[in-house]
């Protein structure tokens, strides 16, 4: 599955230096699953734009320390949706954006959002501690889950998923931006990969792709047994 992803996942957001100094925000849309099958992942297009596979395939698990304190993992939170990005705190855009987009999903989702996880995964753990990770995610809502944990242990995780973070080089102040992989993650409640969405995603798409997981899987028994 991880090989299905490094083809999957190709947006990348970055800033780059123009002339006079001036940075400007950019989005690079690499984006271009595979003709044939990966891994046993192919592409087709949902209703509403997400990126599904035909068979989905249980989702990569998530382990790391929660910006509320304590640790935090995917696997315990069966019985609800889970939508993951993986992002940085300092991004000046597409982040903010993302997590623009995802208040924006739970208020179309209405008293499904209780069922529904927002998972915001730091790619930049030197600087995004826990607390500056609690502190950015309540200017959005701070229900929203933040992750982070050693450089090492970020860096397993990205690659799990495969998702791609690389540090550039810092300025003379020593400040920095990261790029990085900006696809959002839809994880069903049993605990599966079942589509993907690359920046730029309208918010009610996304809330009926998540609807329809919740709905089939309280037709499948699953129910909202998932611990937050």
């Amino acid at each position: 599955m991880q090989g299905c992803f490094l083809f999957a996942v190709g947006e990348r957001s970055r800033r780059r230096s123009l002339s006079g100094g001036a940075r400007v925000a950019l989005s690079l849309s690499l984006w271009g699953l595979l003709a044939s099958p990966v891994a046993g992942c192919a592409r087709r297009e949902a209703p509403l734009g997400g990126i599904s596979f035909e068979t989905p395939r249980p989702a990569p698990e998530l382990r790391l320390e929660s910006a509320g304190g304590g640790e935090w993992s995917l696997r315990d939170q069966r019985g609800k949706a889970v939508l993951v990005y993986f992002g940085y705190t300092h991004c000046p855009d597409i982040c903010p954006g993302t997590l623009s987009l995802f208040k924006q999903v739970k208020k179309e989702l209405g008293r499904e959002a209780a069922r529904t996880v927002f998972v915001f995964v730091s790619v930049d753990p030197e600087r995004d501690t826990p607390s500056v990770l609690k502190k950015y995610l309540s200017f959005f809502d701070p229900s929203f889950v933040g992750l982070t944990g050693s450089p090492g242990q970020v860096a397993a995780a990205a690659r799990a998923w495969g998702v791609v973070a690389e540090k550039e080089s810092p300025d003379p102040s020593g400040a920095y931006y990261v790029t990085h992989t900006t696809a959002v993650f839809l994880v069903d409640p049993e605990g599966r990969l079942v589509a993907l969405y690359p920046f730029g995603v309208k918010p009610d798409a996304i809330a009926e792709d998540v609807r329809r997981v919740l709905a089939s899987s309280s037709s499948d028994g699953v129910g909202e047994g998932g611990r937050g």
